[in-house]
């Protein structure tokens, strides 16, 4: 089958919702998003997406896509200064923020990058280029040089999926979580979760432990990352969901030069982790690590580590 074109941003709303299944869309050459309110809904499973003709696709404003079905797959896609700023939550299926989709089952990501700009979120699961992932990420030679911002899940790349394999990554842009305290009270809402290349690992997929080990490699951070609770330079927290399976999780040849930074020195908890590679493994997590580095300065109290906190 003939991949169909996308030339202009309207392009994106005229995908008709009874698409066969796997139809492929080629993204050619240069468009300007900057008129484009987001929030395109195909209702089609396992779409495809790839650049040709040096694709970028400049001053986007909002996410391009929402929820998107079964295996989503994007290839050879340049987001160039993206100003992505929601200010509000939302419960309407976009309550996620990453410049290609606020949130999808599961999503094969190939040479896709955010060159510049800046995305900002009240809310949780904001990344570089997916929100959130509820299954399964794979994620090979994507890089992010843009500020990201968000309450907690925040990554350079992708904000939260259930287990991941990523590859040959790269985050250069500052991670920042704001998470806030309730108000006239000191507690917080949620954990305070930010890595530089995903926020977290959660191993858990609507309420279900998932079987898959995580597997992290050639991967490599230079951006700052501020929070307050699982702060890491290529990951926040991983929480593997085979628990009972000694063939574990991996790690290996990941090297962070990004500070790892305490959001507010007067707030301290015993829980919070700060690490130069992962801000918490979780209890009961087997990860074998291997050919890791950290070179940034890592501030914290509790549970500072030079890989692992």
């Amino acid at each position: 089958m003939m991949a169909k074109l996308i030339e202009t941003a309207n392009d994106f709303y005229n995908i008709p919702t009874n698409e066969p299944e796997g139809t492929e869309y080629e993204i050619r050459g240069k468009i300007d998003m900057s008129s484009f309110s987001g929030y395109a809904r195909p209702l089609t499973y396992n779409l495809s997406f790839y650049g040709t003709d040096g694709c970028e696709l400049q001053n986007l404003q909002f996410p391009i896509f929402k929820h998107m079905n079964g295996t989503t797959r994007f290839r050879d896609i340049t987001i160039v200064n993206p100003s992505i700023n929601i200010p509000v939550y939302y419960s309407n299926g976009t309550s996620f923020v990453g410049a290609l989709a606020t949130n999808v089952e599961s999503v094969v990501l190939e040479n896709c990058h955010v060159r510049g700009g800046s995305i900002s979120y009240v809310y949780d699961c904001a990344g570089g280029l997916v929100g959130k992932v509820y299954y399964s990420l794979t994620m090979q030679g994507c890089t992010n040089s843009a500020n990201i911002t968000g309450r907690t899940l925040v990554g350079g790349l992708v904000g939260e999926a259930s287990v991941a394999i990523i590859d040959d990554c790269k985050n250069t842009g500052d991670i920042v979580t704001i998470e806030a305290p309730h108000e006239n009270t000191s507690s917080f809402d949620a954990a305070s979760i930010g890595g530089g290349i995903i926020g977290g690992i959660m191993g858990i997929s609507y309420g279900v432990w998932t079987r898959t080990p995580v597997i992290v490699t050639n991967c490599e951070n230079s951006g700052s990352i501020v929070g307050r609770s699982f702060i890491g330079g290529i990951a926040g927290r991983v929480v593997e969901g085979r628990q009972t399976d000694l063939q574990g999780s991996f790690m290996e040849e990941l090297t962070n030069y990004g500070s790892i930074m305490k959001l507010d020195a007067d707030y301290s908890t015993s829980s919070e982790c700060f690490g130069g590679i992962v801000g918490e493994v979780s209890e009961g997590t087997i990860m074998f690590v291997r050919k890791c580095y950290n070179h940034g300065d890592i501030d914290g109290i509790h549970k500072v580590g030079g890989l692992m906190g």
